[in-house]
């Protein structure tokens, strides 16, 4: 398919939130600039370690660290001219393909509570909505049936339904703020 890549302005290789950094997808689109990443990483993690002797044995594991580390802005990495060039001229664009999107992005379950949270109570939500379609859906159909034998009954089965709709209802007036407000 033509245009199957997705154009995206960039400028740092942050690997903070990448399992194995070595292996990541950014030296798929920048083989070239690998080597000056490890040099990066090696006189980064040189220097943390004399400014903070005491996390020498757990480095990988302190934030100041990734932070230092596995975020480059590309400027630093690029040789001076072009780093001029990057840093005054037009955005850096890397064309991602879309069978890698899912790899790029961090907003997703596993990698954020914040969306597991989010994605969990929206299905939630969702199936309580489907559930009280289904349920109406029933009233609708076997209510000619049950209002003709016991029309107390069917009413006492639509209030039912009704406040079962408004407490979906209210859960979602309460989780809406929560999630998109907060």
């Amino acid at each position: 398919m033509a245009g199957d890549a997705i154009p995206f302005n960039i400028d740092a290789i942050d690997l903070r939130k990448v399992k194995k950094p070595e292996e990541s997808m950014a030296w798929k689109y920048f083989p070239q600039l690998k080597d000056d990443y490890e040099k990066h990483r090696e006189e980064k993690t040189a220097e943390f370690i004399k400014k903070h002797p005491s996390h020498a044995g757990n480095y990988v594991e302190v934030s100041d660290w990734q932070h230092e580390v596995l975020r480059i802005p590309l400027h630093e990495m690029l040789p001076e001219e072009e780093a001029h060039a990057y840093l005054h001229d037009e955005a850096h664009t890397v064309q991602i393909n879309r069978a890698d999107r899912q790899f790029y992005s961090n907003f997703s379950p596993s990698r954020s509570p914040y969306y597991a949270i989010y994605f969990l109570m929206t299905g939630l939500h969702g199936l309580h909505v489907i559930g009280g379609a289904i349920v109406l859906t029933y009233f609708l159909v076997t209510g000619r049936r049950m209002y003709r034998t016991n029309p107390e009954h069917l009413a006492n089965r639509v209030e039912v339904g009704g406040l079962f709709w408004h407490f979906v209802d209210l859960v979602w007036i309460f989780l809406f703020p929560v999630f998109y407000l907060m």
